[in-house]
Parts: C-alpha cells; sequence; structure tokens
C-alpha cells in the first residue's frame, strides 16, 4: 500500500515539479530590439543624459535578475527600423508584474512614459495586467532607455512588438493567469468548506495556505493593480502585496508545521522551523521602518532556510509510527520535489542562478498543481483518518461491550452464590431441625437432598447454556415411557392425571435435555399448585409451522394471586413475588426455554380461568445442524 502510494505520490509531484517549469509563448520570430544593454545607479540620481553618457553599459539577456536592492537599474535597447508602410505602433512589454516604478524614455519620438505597481495605471493600461509603453514605429534605428526601481525582486523581461501582436498575447497570457487563478481560488474555497463540514487544524491550515497563494497570484501578476490601482494612493499597492508575500510564506510553513505535528518530530531541527514561523506574521510592520527591498531580501533567504529545514524535520522523523495517515516516505517524495519549483525562481529572485522565465512563470502553474496534489494527499488522509476513527469507536465498542458483559458476568454470579446461599439455608435448616427433633424420616431427607440437587444442577446447567456449552445431541427416545418416569419421580406422583393419545410415541430428540425440561416443568407445576389441586399432563401428536411433532401440556390450579407476569416468566432468577414463600431458584423456566430452544421446539404459556398452562412442542426428528 505504501509503495504504491509513494508511486502515486512521485508522478505527481513529478507533473508538479514539470508543470512548475512549463515555458510561456516565446516572442515572435521578428524581434524589434537589436541589443539589449543594462547598468547600475548606484545613487539613483542618474537623469537621462546621464544615461547616455554612460560607458558602463553591460550585455543583456531578454530575461535579467538583479536580485534585490534600492539601485536604480537602467536598460538600454537598440531598436531596428521598422519596414516601411507599417504604421502600427509598437508595444513595449515589460514584466514581471511586481516591478513598482518603470519610466520609458524614447529620445526620438520625444516620449516619456511611467508604469509600474507603485503608480496609478492610466486608463489605457486597465486593459491589460501587463506593464506595456506605446511608442512609434520609426523608419530608422534609435535608442531608448527603460529605467526602474522595485523593492521587489529586480526581474525584469522586456519585449518589443507591433501593438496587434502583443495585444494578442497580452490577452493569451492574461485568461491563462486568470483561469489558473481561478482555479486556485475553487481549490482555496472547496479546503474551507471541507474544514467547515469537519472542523480539522490542517484542513483550516490548508485553507489559510492556499487563500493566500491565490492572493499572491492576483496582486503578483497585476490583477491587484487592475482593480485596485486606481483608487490607491502611490506606493500602497507595494506594500500590500509585499505584506501579501510574506505571510504567503507564512501560511505556507504554518501548514507544514501542522502537517508534521502528527509525525510526532522531535529534535533542534523542528524547533528552529518553529520558532523562525513564528516571526513572520509581524514582519511586514517592517516595511514601514526598513527599505522594502531588505525586507523582501530576508524573506527570501529564510524561504531557503525553511525548506532546508523542512526537508531535515521530515528525513528524521520516526518511520515506525504506525498510526500516520500520510506515510512518511510519501511526505518525503512530494516535500523533496516540492522543494524545487520553491527554491529556484527564489534563488533567480536573490540573483545567484540565472533568470529564466520558465522558471518564473512557471512557479505560478505550481501554485495550482501544488493545491491539486496537496488537496488528494489530505483526501487520501482524510480518508485514512476515517478509517481509523472507525476502527477506533470499534474497538471502544468492543471493550465497553466486553466491560459491560464482565460486569454483567460478575452481577450474575454475585446473584448466583446470593441465590444459593439463600437456597441452600431452607433444605439444609430442615435436615439440621431433623436432626435434633427425633427420628429421621428418609422420605423427607430424600426429598431434602434432591432439592438440593436440583438447585446445584440447575445452577450448573444455566452457566453451561450461557457459556453455549449444551449442545443437542439426537438420540430416539420414547416419549411416553419418560413422560411416566417423570411422573412417577415428581414430588406429587399420586396428585397428576397423566394421559396420552398412543401407547408409544418414539422420535428423535436428545433425552438428557427433554429429560431435564420435563422435570423443571413437573417440578413447577407440583409446587405452585394450590394444595390437594390435580395436575394434569396430556401428550398428544401436533403439526406446528408443517412440521410432524408432539406436544406435552402441563396444567395446574394456582391462588388468584399467584398469576406470573407472562412477558418476564421466562427470564433469569425471575420470581413472582406472590410465590416467593415457595423455595426455588428462578432459574427453571430460564433454562427450560433454552433448552427447548436447542432442541428446536416452542414452550408457550398462557393462563386459562384459575389454572397455567405451559405448553411444549418439539419436532418428530431433531435437525442436525
Amino acid at each position: 500500500m505504501q509503495l504504491t502510494l509513494v508511486r502515486i505520490c512521485l508522478f505527481l509531484a513529478t507533473v508538479l515539479g514539470l508543470g512548475g517549469c512549463s515555458p510561456v509563448v516565446e516572442s515572435t520570430p521578428e524581434p524589434r530590439i537589436q541589443t539589449l544593454e543594462w547598468r547600475i545607479d548606484t545613487g539613483g540620481k542618474d537623469t537621462l543624459a546621464d544615461a547616455q553618457k554612460a560607458s558602463d553599459w553591460k550585455p543583456m539577456p531578454q530575461l535579467k535578475s538583479w536580485g534585490f536592492g534600492a539601485e536604480t537599474i537602467w536598460v538600454r535597447m537598440n531598436l531596428r527600423a521598422a519596414d516601411k508602410g507599417d504604421e502600427e505602433p509598437w508595444l513595449l512589454s515589460v514584466r514581471p508584474n511586481f516591478l513598482d516604478y518603470l519610466t520609458l524614455y524614447d529620445p526620438a519620438s520625444n516620449v516619456v512614459l511611467r508604469s509600474g505597481r507603485a503608480v496609478a495605471p492610466s486608463a489605457d493600461e486597465l486593459a491589460s495586467i501587463f506593464f506595456t509603453f506605446e511608442i512609434p514605429a520609426l523608419q530608422h534605428e534609435r535608442t531608448i532607455f527603460l529605467q526602474l526601481r522595485s523593492i521587489s525582486s529586480r526581474l525584469v523581461d522586456v519585449e518589443v512588438l507591433p501593438q496587434a501582436q502583443t495585444n494578442k498575447k497580452n490577452l493569451y497570457q492574461g485568461w491563462l493567469i486568470g483561469f489558473l487563478g481561478a482555479v486556485a481560488w475553487v481549490l482555496a474555497l472547496s479546503a474551507f468548506g471541507q474544514w467547515f463540514m469537519a472542523p480539522e487544524k490542517v484542513m483550516l491550515a490548508f485553507a489559510a495556505k492556499q487563500t493566500f497563494a491565490t492572493l499572491w497570484v492576483f496582486f503578483n501578476f497585476g490583477f491587484g493593480r487592475v482593480v485596485f490601482g486606481p483608487s490607491l494612493p502611490e506606493g500602497s499597492l507595494t506594500v500590500l502585496t509585499s505584506a501579501i508575500s510574506i505571510w504567503t510564506i507564512f501560511t505556507l510553513f504554518w501548514f507544514f508545521s501542522i502537517l508534521l505535528e502528527e509525525y510526532q518530530p522531535s529534535g533542534a531541527s523542528y524547533r528552529v522551523y518553529r520558532f523562525i514561523i513564528s516571526l513572520l506574521p509581524p514582519f511586514p510592520a517592517l516595511l514601514y521602518l526598513v527599505p522594502g527591498s531588505l525586507i523582501m531580501f530576508t524573506a527570501n533567504i529564510v524561504i531557503l532556510i525553511l525548506i532546508f529545514l523542512l526537508l531535515l524535520v521530515a528525513t528524521t522523523i520516526r518511520s515506525n509510527q504506525p498510526s500516520l495517515l500520510i506515510p512518511r516516505a510519501v511526505l518525503i517524495v512530494y516535500l523533496l520535489i516540492y522543494s524545487i519549483p520553491i527554491c529556484v525562481p527564489t534563488l533567480m529572485h536573490i540573483g545567484l542562478i540565472e533568470a529564466r522565465s520558465t522558471f518564473f512563470y512557471g512557479l505560478l502553474t505550481h501554485v495550482v498543481l501544488d493545491g491539486f496534489v496537496m488537496f488528494a494527499l489530505l483526501q487520501f488522509r482524510a480518508r485514512a483518518m476515517r478509517e481509523q476513527q472507525y476502527q477506533i469507536a470499534m474497538d471502544l465498542q468492543r471493550s465497553q461491550q466486553e466491560a459491560e458483559e464482565k460486569q454483567r458476568h460478575l452481577r450474575e454470579q454475585g446473584q448466583l452464590f446470593g441465590l444459593l446461599a439463600h437456597q441452600m439455608k431452607t433444605p439444609l435448616s430442615t435436615l439440621s431441625m431433623l436432626m435434633e427433633v427425633g427420628p429421621l424420616k428418609p422420605d423427607l431427607m430424600k426429598r431434602t437432598i434432591k432439592d438440593i440437587n436440583s438447585t446445584i444442577d440447575r445452577c450448573v446447567q444455566t452457566g453451561q447454556l450461557a457459556e453455549e456449552g449444551l449442545r443437542a445431541e439426537p438420540e430416539l427416545v420414547d416419549a411416553v415411557a419418560l413422560s411416566r418416569n417423570y411422573v412417577a419421580l415428581c414430588r406429587f406422583p399420586d396428585r397428576v392425571d397423566w394421559t396420552a393419545s398412543i401407547e408409544t410415541c418414539v422420535f428423535s430428540t436428545d433425552p438428557q435435555m427433554l429429560a431435564i425440561v420435563m422435570g423443571n416443568l413437573l417440578d413447577n407445576a407440583c409446587k405452585f399448585a394450590t394444595p390437594e389441586s390435580r395436575i394434569i399432563l396430556n401428550l398428544n401428536s401436533a403439526i406446528q409451522d408443517g412440521k410432524a411433532g408432539w406436544r406435552w401440556e402441563f396444567i395446574n390450579q394456582v391462588r388468584p394471586g399467584d398469576f406470573p407476569d407472562a412477558g418476564r416468566l421466562f427470564e433469569k432468577y425471575y420470581r413472582s413475588a406472590s410465590v416467593r414463600r415457595v423455595a426455588g431458584s428462578g432459574l427453571g423456566l430460564f433454562l427450560v426455554r433454552g433448552l427447548v430452544v436447542l432442541m428446536q421446539g416452542t414452550i408457550n404459556y398462557r393462563p386459562q380461568g384459575d389454572q397455567v398452562v405451559f405448553s411444549l412442542w418439539l419436532p418428530e426428528k431433531l435437525d442436525r445442524g
């Protein structure tokens, strides 16, 4: 199971990593930019004239990162001449969307244009989430200059194309980014919905992480500028976006810290990891006290440190925990590949590795794919948790049932010992009295000893019945002879009127069980019948539920208040309050019903005038089963 899950996670994480590096649409085959160069204005005070006179220009690729810093970056672009008859304006596109201040100088056209995240967009710029500058297409080569400052990573991708081509490309990329952002929102809302239905800390953390990741996409890819830019003071959007970026980092690693809690991590690395996370929430407040570029640089360094600590914690947690909802191996594989599309753009923003547009724009794809992968893992985790909770509930229920059964058994044992002590006192007292007052009467002695044996036998047989230690063993039995024999052995054989419809009745049943049932029913009739009244026992053939069999009826007369409760008559230890003057265990009829069931028969009771009638039916043939 774990190996299969590892393979699935490896596949998904690989898709996540590759998706994080998926390429965007490249420029058309006819670039308008012939050469690109850059220089750094350390003091930030150079004018266009200073830039034109400068000699420290360096060659620049289309995408370049200078990391974080307060210096001003100048980009010089040498544009080729427009084709004859080409009067369509050109558009200079500058990406990414989180650059704060951009100023375009086109000396040949005497054009100076401003844009950027911190600058309120013009009416024309609201049509696109990208920074674009319209410049005329001139019939001769010329040089234009771009000046930029930003507290975020100074990552620049410039491109000059005819207006129609630029608008088409921007529209395509804008819809693609918008679609991915919408999917990210759906994942965040789904996570909140699942958390609302089944509140759990890890799902809340995932929903928060996905929400801030979606907000990061919304603001860093230009949608925030289009929606809120015209109404916010200059620079406010920069602070807001930077704060959201820091909170995105916080919720991301907070989510993983919550997820790791069930692995019971220990050691200094986990404590350091949690400590660094706790420092992140108030970090945005420093934007008003410390240079923003320094804050954002520190935030990106923190990302690398936390990724390292996260992998270290994941690889050092104990693997012998059987209750893990997401297997340790799956988590490690996921985190190892997850770190790639996080660390590579971070290193690129800092300026430690060469900038590639595939990595930067792929980070957006990563936000969505990571949401899908982690959502799938959390669904697996939720299912495993439900199964674990169900198993715990079943174990608890089983334990409760066992405890209740043990308590019931102890209660019954106490009740049985109490009953034995009470029932033994009467016959033993009788024996003691007979020994003291005069000559012993053999018949009375035998009856007293028989009562003691009967009580002990019933207790033993009831215990065997409760422990399912009895099983019917069918043999051929003559019911007439057996009935006649038990009439002769009962307390008052001379008061029993015994009749049978035939001379012999041979059928298949368990003779020992039948003997116990007959003995108990006859003994009950003798003990509870009114003095000197007649006791009737009838035996007849009878068909019940389509089966041939034999029915005994035990009938005896009782006093008006001595009728038992028909609903409780066959309960263990039940004795009617009106007959407690007569010695008894309260086990006889309970034992009778249990044995009759084993013999596949039925036992019923009904009052009939001043008489009680017990009807016993047994099948002609006992099925072995």
